[in-house]
């Protein structure tokens, strides 16, 4: 459990810093592979 919050968590702060890529820039860059409905 406690792995797994660690890794949640560090999604998280990515996510504050900006790295992770919005819902939108995800279909643009993998729309093509089928990423979006």
């Amino acid at each position: 459990m406690q792995h797994d919050r660690e890794i949640i968590e560090a999604a998280f702060k990515d996510v504050e810093e900006g790295k992770l890529l919005t819902e939108e820039e995800m279909e643009q860059k993998f729309g093509k592979y089928g990423w979006h409905d």
